[in-house]
């Protein structure tokens, strides 16, 4: 005979079968992630050297293969934790999981994320040991982790190193080498390695074009940095104001204020928002050279656009007018840097009580 059920309406919730009660009886792991994206969770809110990152693998209903533990490795070279990510990397081994190239490509830009290239290097020597090749990957994240920690030498061997293996160069690589040639000091070098890129056809980003400006600027190269410039400009490579403001610099330091004015123009026509720094550096060339009427200019484009100025912008302006024989408008720039609220250095105020001492000894009236 057929079991038939005694429940009967209005006497509360039917039962559960014996397969639901044994679901909804099931042990569960507490707070145990079910799936990657709650094993990610848990990861990313443990804190490094707390147990919170293995405990998080322990109490996961799933066994992680290589592709989840390069993911995690990833997610925490994203937001710099390198002592996270060399937790999750022991966490695999010790589960038996083989890293592969990839996963050790991805510890080695964990480590140079957080600036530690040490450990960058120190990953690259396990991954040696383990008879793991490296590729492009894991060239370019050592490279940019030695350009990241101002290691030159280091980076320019693991270059050489990488085209002896015959392993294929990309933009990144060449991009981080020139950076870390800059920084180091080896403009021709860095020269070079833009040769060799461009003539590999490789697109250049407008990052390795402002490290490149950058040092024109160190050195006053002014026509290396012009024929720079109008190379990106070519290029179609995005010109920005900090590509602008690099060669800005380079004619500050020449002393090129006709061209500093001319690139701003161009900057405002191109709609290439000159910021702070593009105006305290042009002031500044006007000043070197007492260009009194290119820096009112540059300071009334200044008040248009509604830059704040600083110190910096009225001791430069205040200069150029003293330059210029133009006491009394000195004086009404100072006059003015006031009424914006700009602090005034003791500097700038005996400057030009000193020259306006002097026009009166000699009885100039100047300005």
């Amino acid at each position: 005979m057929a079991h038939r059920s005694r429940w009967k309406a209005g006497q509360g919730s039917e039962p559960s079968s014996p397969r639901e009660n044994k679901r909804n009886h099931a042990p569960e792991r507490s707070g145990g992630a079910q799936d990657m994206d709650a094993l990610k969770a848990l990861v990313a809110r443990a804190k490094a050297k707390t147990g919170e990152v293995d405990a998080a693998f322990k109490n996961a209903t799933f066994q992680p293969r290589a592709a989840a533990y390069t993911i995690l490795i990833n997610q925490c070279g994203r937001s710099k934790e390198w002592e996270k990510a060399m937790e999750v990397f022991e966490i695999m081994k010790k589960a038996g999981v083989e890293p592969n190239t990839i996963t050790y490509s991805a510890l080695i830009t964990a480590c140079g994320n957080s600036g530690q290239w040490r450990k960058a290097m120190e990953v690259y020597k396990w991954m040696r040991d383990a008879s793991v090749e490296p590729n492009t990957i894991t060239y370019s994240a050592l490279i940019s982790a030695c350009e990241r920690g101002k290691q030159t030498n280091r980076a320019l061997e693991l270059f050489e190193e990488m085209v002896a293996a015959d392993v294929e160069v990309d933009a990144i690589c060449y991009s981080a080498l020139i950076s870390a040639c800059e920084k180091g000091g080896l403009w021709d070098k860095a020269f070079e390695l833009l040769d060799e890129m461009q003539r590999n056809d490789f697109e250049v980003s407008s990052l390795t074009y402002n490290s490149l400006l950058s040092s024109c600027a160190s050195t006053g190269n002014a026509d290396k940095a012009v024929e720079l410039f109008l190379s990106m400009q070519m290029s179609g490579c995005e010109v920005t104001t900090a590509a602008c403001n690099s060669l800005i610099a380079v004619f500050n330091r020449a002393g090129m204020w006709s061209q500093a004015l001319q690139l701003l123009a161009e900057m405002q026509k191109a709609h290439i928002e000159p910021d702070l720094t593009t105006y305290n550096q042009i002031l500044s060339c006007c000043q070197k050279c007492g260009h009194w009427q290119g820096a009112l200019e540059v300071w009334s484009k200044m008040q248009c656009a509604g830059v704040q100025p600083t110190s910096a912008t009225c001791s430069a302006c205040v200069g150029a007018c003293i330059r210029g024989g133009q006491l009394a408008r000195a004086q009404e720039v100072l006059q003015w840097m006031r009424q914006a609220g700009v602090q005034v250095d003791m500097e700038t105020m005996q400057s030009l009580a000193i020259a306006q001492a002097n026009a009166a000894v000699t009885g100039s009236t100047l300005g």
